[in-house]
């Protein structure tokens, strides 16, 4: 049995339950989302990049708080089969240095799209590492090795 305690991020300031997957409605809370926009934050006011990029919802519910606390730029990732307004897969600045920002990796797939589009149409981009802000929730957490070996960058 889940102890209430543990699904208090999904209960509101004013009593109702928010719905959806834990780490989607994790960031959701904007009280937990201050939370984690701090801690990632202190994680990355220390290495040197201009850009995060990220993807989807999870990224974009982080990555502008970010910028605007470390002062850098955004490069929004476009989804394979989002539907789009134009005829970009990315938007923002392009970066000389960038870390990609999400909630977790799974499959690997919203990485692995990143990575390859920076490398097809930005090349000179370098990526210097992977931020997982729910690092509890994220397989490679306990793998690191096997993180940079698999996508060739570092998991900060």
């Amino acid at each position: 049995m889940i102890e209430l305690d543990r699904l208090k991020f999904r209960q509101t300031h004013d009593g109702r339950w928010m719905q959806g997957s834990t780490h989607t409605v994790e960031i959701l809370n904007h009280k937990r989302r201050k939370q984690i926009v701090e801690k990632i934050c202190n994680k990355l006011s220390s290495i040197n990049f201009d850009t995060i990029v990220c993807s989807g919802i999870s990224g974009l519910l982080v990555a502008p708080s970010v910028s605007e606390r470390l002062n850098k730029n955004i490069l929004i990732v476009r989804k394979d089969n989002e539907i789009k307004y134009s005829p970009f897969d990315y938007e923002g600045t392009p970066p000389s240095n960038y870390i990609i920002v999400d909630d977790l990796v799974s499959s690997g797939q919203t990485i692995q799209r990143i990575l390859s589009l920076m490398r097809e149409e930005i090349p000179s981009a370098k990526c210097v590492g992977f931020y997982s802000y729910l690092k509890d929730q994220c397989f490679y957490a306990e793998y690191r090795n096997e993180f940079q070996k698999t996508f060739q960058v570092p998991y900060i």
